[in-house]
């Protein structure tokens, strides 16, 4: 039997490499695909993120299930409806900005503008913001740095405009998403959300103490909600 496609999606500053735990715990059921984003990792290409993914798809074409953590998440929503290709959307902590989250307009300004006085302090400071609400936050936080420290951070013209990007995302686009095709996890402890999209029709799942990141501490729990939904 054809195994199911996943595409791993990540998000803004890491690349690829932070889906290592995922690759290794799911790959024996599923086929694993973990593209770099344009201006990440490996990936030299100067190109749109949802032409991207949506080239990257057609070349696999096969219909696939994506899944995207935080900005990576809203690269797969933009892609869903016009690909017909992409079979089922999982996001995981992944939100549009809005005010009362850690990323809402005003603080993604505040990141644009400590990126270009002093970028080895906003990095700093994004992985701190991005580990601190995990259960094991000193923990993730070496984890993350040693997955980063065989690869690159992207320039900042690529994190700039990824950010504007952000900024301009429109929810209007997502109103329509078919909520059997989609699926939405959460951590309890991520700040990064405030509060939830409501033009976003889909299943949602809490995962307990989980901050931000997915990848470390709470790794097991959100691959759990990830095979029960593509169980179904």
């Amino acid at each position: 039997m054809e195994k199911t496609k996943l595409i791993l999606l990540h998000g803004w500053l890491f690349d690829s490499h932070v889906w290592t735990n995922f690759r290794d715990k799911l790959s024996d059921d599923y086929e694993i695909y973990s593209p770099d984003l344009p201006g990440y990792g490996d990936n030299y290409l100067i190109k749109n993120n949802v032409i991207f993914l949506n080239d990257y798809i057609k070349d696999i074409n096969s219909e696939c299930v994506v899944i995207g953590w935080s900005y990576g998440g809203l690269i797969a929503k933009k892609c869903m409806e016009k690909n017909k290709l992409i079979e089922k959307i999982i996001l995981i902590n992944s939100y549009l900005p809005n005010d009362k989250s850690f990323i809402s307009i005003n603080r993604i300004d505040v990141l644009i503008r400590e990126l270009q006085s002093n970028r080895a302090k906003a990095i700093k400071n994004f992985i701190y913001e991005c580990c601190k609400n995990s259960s094991t936050p000193i923990s993730d936080m070496k984890m993350l740095n040693k997955d980063m420290m065989r690869t690159r951070y992207p320039s900042n013209e690529v994190l700039i405009n990824n950010l504007e990007d952000l900024k301009a995302t429109n929810k209007r686009d997502f109103d329509i998403i078919d909520s059997d095709k989609s699926y939405l996890i959460i951590g309890e402890n991520d700040h990064f959300r405030g509060t939830n999209d409501p033009n976003f029709k889909c299943n949602v799942v809490t995962i307990n103490k989980m901050g931000h990141l997915p990848f470390y501490s709470s790794c097991e729990n959100v691959i759990i909600s990830i095979r029960k939904f593509l169980s179904r």
